[in-house]
């Protein structure tokens, strides 16, 4: 019997999936400072827009040599493209844009309410049962979140933090929406396929306005800004979109996402150190909150895995 908390899915170690959401959390942590550092020679949106076409293309090479389906099954083209605009799009174009307004740490901390979002859209459009332990780890976070946000350590007089929080907060629960509905039902195709095709979406239907809405400031083409756009593309959206997918058929998205929520501390905590970003007594104490949630829900009985979804061709040997 596994133990409680993440139960592997059939030919899923526990401890894969261990490593697997210790590395997103390593790389998207980063990626905040990396993408705030990006913006002097970029604005967000448009550098939000190269980013998505970047991570399609270095999707596409690596699919055709390792020859994995560019389409998804018939039947799933759709639902899982329109997943893809929620929690890839959605999250990414409002989470970063709003990452212009104030430092990586706090705009990290507003994206990762994003579980606290999963409980009711979890309950509502994936049927999944909310246990106690969710709830009581839910309500520790946004207790975390509450005095992160207080006024003492904001100022909220200043419309560019409503602007900053608002679209923070649309991105949070845009991932949110995505995450339920995948859970919502069984996909057939593989996981990689999945994860391509969402970019794809992303990167034809969301790129092209991004990218006019940005373009009233031009383009400084650096060698920074060359390697942000390679880490976001195929570290930061490619290989831990991949993971993520993969870690969504283990457990539920309320979960996983609770324990995401380390990414905004490990972000405050970097941007903290490099770039010297104010870290108040009462904010500190919301980021312990938001570690007790992570940890109170990852002890609880886990609500349901996914639906039995297929093996992903990537972990299959060939033939």
């Amino acid at each position: 019997m596994s133990e409680p908390g993440l139960a592997p899915a059939k030919g899923r170690p526990r401890t894969v999936v261990w490593l697997e959401l210790a590395a997103i959390v390593l790389f998207w942590s980063a990626n905040w400072l990396i993408t705030k550092a990006a913006f002097a020679y970029a604005s967000p949106l448009a550098f939000t827009s190269m980013r998505f076409v970047c991570a399609l293309v270095a999707m596409a090479v690596f699919s055709a040599i390792t020859r994995q389906p560019f389409l998804p099954l018939a039947g799933e083209r759709v639902g899982l493209g329109l997943i893809g605009l929620l929690q890839i799009g959605g999250m990414i174009g409002f989470g970063f844009t709003g990452l212009e307004y104030f430092g990586p740490g706090r705009a990290a901390v507003l994206i990762y309410t994003m579980p606290i979002w999963c409980i009711p859209l979890g309950w509502l459009l994936a049927r999944e049962r909310v246990t106690w332990s969710g709830l009581i780890g839910g309500a520790t976070g946004l207790a975390g979140l509450i005095l992160f946000l207080n006024p003492g350590a904001v100022n909220w007089s200043d419309s560019r933090v409503w602007i900053g929080t608002g679209l923070c907060l649309a991105g949070a629960i845009s991932w949110a929406l995505g995450a339920s509905l995948y859970r919502r039902q069984s996909w057939r195709t593989g996981f990689w396929t999945q994860t391509y095709w969402q970019v794809l979406w992303t990167a034809v239907l969301v790129s092209p306005p991004l990218w006019i809405a940005g373009a009233s400031r031009p383009v400084v083409w650096s060698a920074g800004l060359i390697a942000a756009l390679a880490y976001n593309a195929v570290l930061a959206t490619a290989l831990c979109y991949w993971w993520w997918a993969k870690v969504l058929a283990t457990t539920s998205a309320a979960r996983a996402g609770q324990f995401l929520t380390l990414v905004p501390v490990c972000a405050l905590l970097m941007s903290r150190a490099v770039t010297g970003e104010a870290v108040g007594l009462l904010a500190g104490a919301g980021v312990v909150l938001i570690c007790a949630g992570v940890i109170v829900t990852l002890r609880g009985r886990n609500p349901g895995q996914a639906k039995v979804r297929s093996a992903d061709p990537l972990e299959v040997p060939s033939r």
